[in-house]
């Protein structure tokens, strides 16, 4: 069959190809990852000259609005509901003033070397589940049908399935790990656009790229070791899976 012969030139080169360029790109990423402190440092934002005094200005001579009275304690739905003309209506929200705008209007650029790291592990992960799924298929079809004894070698194969399967799991999960940073980094960089002044925003962006370093080198190895596993797994039970009952009939695993 044509997925069982994929399959084997899978594991026969595939794997083994992807454990170098894994072990290469663990070797780069050191150079690749050298300076993650730099973008965070680097966010202009773009606010004019007296923002900060006209904001000082409107925080010492605005009074706080007062809070709304109840007119009626004990009053009935509708007169709760409708306010007197004369009371302001509170907003959970100001208006954003010219200045806020001009500020969230702010062009930030992405960290450079996360994301040339981050598209390359995403390709490789995506091509391992591709692989992973392949080689599920394959064993899946070489089980026999259902019979009383000599069932051993039908055990490994369900146990090579189950470590397959966890693999394409811990891949899906690398994944979504990968995408989750851009979000959470855009929603620290909008409060550096809106709170300029507040430092702890700049230094929470920038643990953020290096916790994000240490994401990809563990992503990488991660990665690595399941190729490892998986390969050193199936190439030990070859027999099994190719022959789980000693039927002389049955295909070969691998060629």
């Amino acid at each position: 069959m044509g997925i069982n012969k994929e399959a084997d030139s899978t594991l026969a080169q595939s794997f083994p190809l992807r454990v170098a360029e894994l072990d290469a790109l663990l070797k780069e990423l050191p150079t690749l990852l050298n300076d993650l402190i730099g973008p965070s440092e680097r966010i202009v934002v773009d606010m004019p000259e007296d923002d900060e005094s006209e904001a000082k200005e409107e925080a010492s001579s605005t009074e706080p609005p007062a809070k709304r009275r109840k007119l009626n304690p004990a009053g009935t739905a509708q007169a709760q509901s409708a306010p007197h003309p004369s009371v302001q209506v509170w907003r959970k929200k100001a208006p954003r003033t010219e200045a806020e705008l001009k500020r969230i209007k702010t062009k930030v650029e992405c960290h450079p070397q996360i994301v040339a790291v981050t598209n390359r592990l995403k390709k490789m992960i995506m091509e391992m589940i591709r692989m992973v799924s392949m080689v599920k298929i394959s064993i899946s079809l070489r089980i026999p049908k259902m019979e009383d004894g000599n069932n051993f070698g039908v055990g490994v194969q369900e146990e090579c399935l189950g470590e397959l399967g966890s693999a394409e799991d811990i891949a899906f999960a690398y994944y979504d790990r990968l995408t989750k940073y851009f979000q959470l980094r855009a929603k620290l960089v909008s409060k550096v656009l809106k709170w300029p002044y507040v430092e702890d925003y700049r230094d929470a962006v920038r643990e953020m790229d290096e916790k994000q370093g240490v994401i990809l080198r563990t992503t990488a190895r991660e990665l690595r070791q399941t190729y490892l596993v998986l390969w050193d797994l199936i190439t030990k039970n070859m027999a099994k899976l190719k022959n789980p009952r000693n039927q002389s009939s049955a295909r070969s695993f691998i060629y």
